[in-house]
């Protein structure tokens, strides 16, 4: 299977490119456990966290922060 070409985002069909792009490191990240990828900043914005928070476990066990799904979407109101 090849992958699609990433392309940069916000232009006309970013949201397809950024999660094409995402689940290409998905995959590559579970076939090469030790590679460590760089500069995946770009890949974050509002949309891509938006659908990250969709796709949360809500009822999940805390993290190493110790804050809670409902805790964190108290936060969320105030951006």
């Amino acid at each position: 299977m090849q992958l699609a070409k990433e392309t940069s985002t916000g232009h006309v069909g970013s949201e397809l490119s950024m999660r094409t792009s995402l689940q290409g490191i998905e995959q590559k990240a579970s076939r090469l456990k030790k590679y460590r990828f760089q500069n995946l900043y770009r890949l974050l914005n509002y949309n891509a966290l938006a659908e990250a928070w969709r796709n949360n476990n809500k009822k999940a066990a805390a993290g190493v922060d110790k804050i809670t799904a409902k805790e964190f979407a108290g936060d969320l109101d105030e951006t």
